[in-house]
């Protein structure tokens, strides 16, 4: 019986998560060039995209390689 209760819940709460939104719209890579995501406008609203995703994607470079397996 304890089982099937906690198989319920485990359900139910799995029908609580992700909807695919997201909180800030800056954290979507097309507005990154929007003003309201770069400083300082980003900061009356705290979402400047360096403090939402760890890093300046306006100056930072990803070098990408690829292992051939040679």
């Amino acid at each position: 019986m304890k089982k099937a209760i906690w198989v319920i819940a485990i359900l139910v709460l799995s029908g609580c998560g992700y909807e695919g939104k997201i909180r800030y719209e800056c954290q979507i890579p097309e507005n990154w060039e929007n003003k309201e995501c770069n400083f300082p406008v980003c900061l009356a609203e705290g979402q400047c995209t360096k403090d939402l995703i760890g890093f300046d994607p306006t100056q930072t470079t990803i070098t990408v390689t690829q292992d051939t397996g040679d």
